[in-house]
């Protein structure tokens, strides 16, 4: 007797172990083929397609692999950290297994979600012009630009500072006491520059290179979209000049200035600043003004980030020809504190202005006050300007033309807190 129950518990171990398994199996078996549908789907919305599409190769990618029943996907995800975001997509695949000892099915659920996502990389400073345009990167009278990592328009390559302009007399020009100091050095400029210009970049610069592309823009369908507005609010234009207030996420028709003593905090998630509606007096609206020697924007949290995403009026329907408002953290700025979200499509973008908006429509930097700019500021029509006497800064700017007047500028490139390129990649 005492036999037959040690060989009963020995067959019971042995079944728990066997269905176990099988069911292990049957479960592994069928999350790898949700990572594969969602990778799938995440290379179409790559790839510049629609949610339908992407949905098509996903449900397609989890047949090849023997699921045609039990699959859903869905762009945006439903669930989990990309929720509502139109570059992800989410994919479950439901099934049952029927054990070999044991009566009844038992079913499971696996789940997988992919998206366009940032890699990492990128160049502290990407001036985007190749025109004939003389001195698209211009240092002025005494300016000095000191870098850890790369300034690139010039070349693919992984180091140094890169200045291309196609046929300018002077790529590159830099004022009387001036310079450029990098860790990776390289500037390139076609045809060339000017021995005095030259003998102001340290390392030496090595001259001639191809274009490098705008990194967030490869052609009209790959490229990276403004924002969806989805179910975002609408607000009036935010004009404040004392006091404390705190803002949500939403559209803002006229945008938002801060000046005199005024406090403004920004709770995480995405800005949509639409120019003109007569706000802040001006033909252009408030766009996104900081200034006020006690004028302060921060963020609400330690860790929450914003993208704040410059456009015109009529957003998000088809340019109507008007203009953007500025960026512009005056002279007089108090403290500004902006912080990039880090996830998400718009992960390591803190700002983003309109392709549409006007060329050479300026993003302002004068460094008197305390700032804190962690992000990508991504302006592809736009002339970054930068005055003061001193400026620091942990990011990456990718705008048109720079032009720094008599400042020291210090630009701080961590791969982890900006946007980087782009890149399909499993997520959840």
């Amino acid at each position: 007797m005492l036999l037959g129950l040690l060989l009963g518990t020995l067959l019971l171990g042995i079944g728990i172990a066997i269905d176990t398994g099988q069911i292990y199996i049957a479960r592994r078996a069928a999350q790898t083929a949700a990572d594969a549908a969602a990778w799938g789907g995440a290379v179409q919305l790559f790839a510049g397609g629609s949610a339908a599409s992407a949905v098509t190769a996903a449900t397609t990618d989890a047949t090849r692999n023997g699921y045609s029943s039990g699959v859903t996907a869905v762009s945006p995800p439903t669930t989990g950290n990309a929720i509502g975001d139109p570059f992800f997509i989410e994919v479950t695949i439901t099934q049952s297994v029927t054990p070999i000892f044991f009566s009844g099915a038992r079913s499971f659920t696996v789940r997988a979600v992919a998206g366009v996502t940032r890699t990492g990389s990128g160049e502290t400073l990407h001036i985007l012009d190749s025109s004939a345009t003389a001195n698209t990167l211009d240092l002025g009278s005494s300016g000095t630009a000191r870098i850890n990592a790369l300034i690139a328009t010039g070349s693919p390559t992984s180091s140094g500072i890169q200045v291309n302009t196609s046929g300018a007399v002077n790529a590159v020009r830099i004022g009387g006491t001036g310079g450029i100091t990098a860790q990776h050095t390289r500037v390139v400029a076609n045809p060339g520059m000017t021995a005095a210009t030259a003998g102001k970049i340290s390392p030496a610069a090595v001259v001639g290179a191809s274009s490098v592309a705008d990194p967030f823009y490869t052609s009209a369908s790959v490229n990276l979209p403004g924002p969806p507005v989805g179910s975002l609010p609408v607000f009036a234009a935010v004009d404040v000049s004392s006091g404390s207030t705190t803002i949500n996420p939403g559209i803002y028709n006229g945008g938002i200035r801060v000046t005199g003593t005024a406090t403004v905090t920004m709770n995480p998630g995405v800005y949509i600043l639409r120019g003109n509606y007569g706000a802040c007096g001006s033909v252009l609206g408030c766009g996104f003004t900081v200034a006020g020697t006690t004028a302060t924007v921060q963020m609400a949290t330690a860790t929450s980030g914003v993208l704040i995403y410059n456009t015109f009026t009529s957003y998000p329907a088809a340019y109507d020809g008007t203009n953007c408002g500025l960026v512009s953290f005056s002279s007089s700025a108090g403290n500004a504190t902006l912080r990039a979200q880090a996830v998400g499509s718009y992960a390591g973008i803190v700002i983003y202005q309109d392709r549409n908006c006007s060329v050479l429509l300026d993003v302002i930097f004068a460094s008197t006050g305390g700032r804190s700019v962690t992000g990508t500021i991504y302006a592809p029509t736009a002339r970054l300007n930068v005055s003061g006497s001193n400026l620091t800064m942990s990011g990456q700017w990718v705008v048109r033309r720079y032009v720094a007047a008599s400042t020291v500028v210090n630009l701080t490139f961590d791969s982890n807190k900006v946007a980087g390129g782009r890149a399909p990649a499993l997520t959840e």
